[in-house]
């Protein structure tokens, strides 16, 4: 790959920087902005105009294959439900041609990019955070005027309040670090794979960006996000393996033991597991809320129930074949089992073979070893959040379909 300090300044690379700073833009679902289809369609459209006018990109075999393959099994779930679900299609059908025009105008730059961009936002909240910390309170009230008065700040609910670049939510998370994200766990799983990248392109070598993730990750005091900081730290000692690295596993091992044991880690796991039919039971009994969440565990237990009556081809646009509630609005923020509900299990055999050819070819491409290590890091955020059906997720399963011609599996 071409050095990452000449790529951020060449003339060219500005047009990408845009593509990859949208790319992420539309996957924070922080505001009603980032969150609107329609602008998100409209967006692509330019980029679009843009794109085919100013360079020689072209619709290829592959993306024409892939659009035709997935509206044929459109079609066959439609049939099978007797409903006809043609947003769905197209929405998605969106996504797909996003990460196809920004995978082929980028190529290799899009990893070194989208590092760089996330390194400049985690940067900028960490002294936004630290003002937090000293009065969330006034921070928050002049965040919410602010929104109040500048309709493009809005957001979808009434406990957060942001400014685009930083979001905060009271109660809970106030003391947490939510960053350009809807929750600080969101937030976490945004730095994870920049954080992979950055220890890849720099041979596994301690730098200024790695360390300014690292420190973002660790003010979300995330459950998710320790836990896969965790898997990354097996990451690097796996590539690196100096005599050094074997002198400091027992400290390491210590140090995660210590981690395991915080509140919002094991126990928080524990209690979570322990009570899914608890939390299920009382979500959809509830007679005074008008939104209640299932949690990550309690979801997937929802999801997994309604994926056995739809294996092969999930349910995809026909939101009525999920298990929902009459009375109140039931969020379920598992990811990654919310991804297979849609999907199946064809999506998600898409998934996994998408991921692992990505990260398989950029491991290689910068000889690193544990390409495996990206999709286990994919996997857990996703189990977290439900950012996988995002232009930034897509662009990753859909890489190598697209940039490259052949691989060797």
């Amino acid at each position: 790959m071409e050095n990452n300090q000449k790529i951020l300044f060449k003339r060219e690379s500005r047009f990408q920087f845009i593509m990859v700073a949208f790319c992420i833009f539309f996957s924070t679902k922080t505001s009603t902005l980032s969150t609107n289809p329609y602008l998100f369609w409209g967006v692509t459209s330019l980029l679009t105009f843009y794109i085919f006018n100013n360079t020689r990109v072209v619709i290829t075999k592959k993306f024409t294959k892939i659009i035709i393959i997935f509206f044929l099994l459109t079609i066959i779930t439609n049939i099978q439900h007797s409903d006809f679900t043609p947003l769905f299609f197209v929405s998605k059908s969106v996504l797909v041609f996003f990460a196809f025009l920004t995978i082929v105008l980028l190529k290799d730059r899009f990893f070194i990019l989208y590092e760089y961009i996330i390194y400049i936002l985690a940067l900028v909240s960490l002294p936004l955070f630290i003002l937090q910390l000293i009065s969330f309170d006034l921070i928050y009230n002049i965040a919410r005027v602010i929104e109040s008065n500048i309709l493009i700040f809005e957001l979808v609910d009434n406990k957060s309040a942001t400014l685009i670049l930083w979001n905060l939510q009271s109660g809970f998370h106030e003391n947490r670090n939510c960053g350009f994200m809807w929750e600080p766990s969101a937030f976490a799983a945004m730095l994870l794979l920049p954080i992979m990248i950055n220890l890849v392109l720099n041979n596994f070598k301690i730098n200024k960006r790695l360390v300014v993730l690292v420190i973002a990750l660790l003010t979300t005091m995330s459950t998710m996000g320790y836990l896969s900081l965790m898997v990354i730290t097996v990451f690097y000692i796996y590539n690196t393996k100096t005599k050094y690295s074997l002198l400091l596993l027992p400290g390491f091992i210590y140090l995660f033991i210590l981690i395991f044991n915080l509140s919002f880690m094991k126990d928080k796991i524990v209690h979570e597991y322990k009570n899914i039919d608890n939390t299920i039971y009382s979500a959809f009994n509830d007679k005074y809320n008008k939104m209640r969440s299932l949690g990550r565990m309690g979801s997937f237990a929802i999801d997994y129930g309604d994926l056995k009556k739809h294996p092969i081809l999930g349910v995809g646009g026909h939101d009525q074949l999920r298990t929902s509630s009459d009375r109140l609005y039931i969020n379920k923020t598992n990811g990654l089992s919310r991804f297979l509900l849609t999907f199946g299990l064809i999506g998600g055999f898409l998934l996994i073979y998408g991921l692992s050819r990505t990260y398989k070819y950029f491991s290689i491409f910068n000889k690193s070893k544990g390409s495996f290590f990206f999709v286990i890091i994919v996997l857990m955020f996703a189990f977290s959040n439900s950012i996988l059906t995002t232009p930034l997720l897509f662009t990753n399963i859909f890489y190598t379909f697209f940039a490259i011609d052949k691989l060797n599996d």
